[in-house]
């Protein structure tokens, strides 16, 4: 996506929420789905690349990389997606796309104050965590907006997209950042979601 002012939204032009549709796709005897996945957030796939040659691609679906499939066929666990889209001829695909905004931040003496992890294939870094006393902690106090969240992705930094590695060696080697995070799929904020993480039966 083109950039754009800092703090819109790239994909969804005037919302600032992400947006969810069902994309539907038969595959043809021998052929496969055609998407390289991100399961990293262990709850979503976050499509990487759309392969060629593969159904997706065929049939002309409107999947993209950055998305993320919150259930396949009514199947919202991550390993029972992974397995409906794998065995299933037909599958009804509920995709989330989400927003990005941009932050521009400069390390702190305490850093920049994330925890970020990476897919093996992966061309995003998810935040794990918010670390006290950085600079994005700062950030957010300042741009309640665009606060930086728990399972939020780091896309881009200073114009640099890719494979992870070169995200992070941007991170590594730089001081002052112009950075493009995507936001979390909004199944990380429901309520439900985190009740089930806080619920503690008692027998």
């Amino acid at each position: 996506a083109a950039a754009s002012a800092m703090g819109t939204c790239h994909c969804c032009q005037n919302s600032t929420t992400s947006t969810q549709f069902v994309v539907s796709v038969t595959k043809e005897s021998g052929t496969q789905l055609g998407l390289e996945l991100d399961f990293m957030d262990m709850k979503t796939g976050r499509v990487v690349e759309v392969l060629p040659n593969g159904a997706v691609q065929q049939t002309g679906a409107n999947l993209k990389a950055g998305d993320h499939i919150i259930s396949a066929n009514g199947s919202r666990a991550a390993m029972e997606i992974m397995q409906r889209l794998r065995e299933d001829e037909s599958v009804d695909i509920l995709v989330e796309r989400p927003c990005e905004f941009r932050v521009d931040v400069a390390k702190s003496t305490s850093g920049l104050g994330l925890d970020l992890v990476n897919a093996p294939k992966g061309t995003s870094l998810l935040v794990r965590t918010v670390i006290p006393n950085g600079a994005i902690e700062e950030w957010n106090s300042k741009n309640k907006a665009k606060e930086v969240k728990k399972m939020d992705r780091i896309v881009e930094v200073n114009g640099i997209r890719g494979l992870w590695p070169r995200l992070l060696e941007a991170l590594k080697t730089q001081e002052n950042f112009s950075l493009v995070f995507s936001s979390a799929p909004q199944v990380f904020k429901e309520p439900t979601a985190r009740i089930e993480t806080e619920t503690v039966t008692v027998s």
